[in-house]
């Protein structure tokens, strides 16, 4: 379960960060 909760974080951070990168790079019209 744990290990289960510790991906499930990982991937939250980095959908956050590439979400992140994506409205720095591209700024909205």
């Amino acid at each position: 379960i744990l290990e289960l909760v510790v991906s499930a974080i990982c991937i939250h951070f980095l959908a956050v960060i590439m979400m992140e990168n994506d409205m720095r790079t591209q700024p909205p019209h």
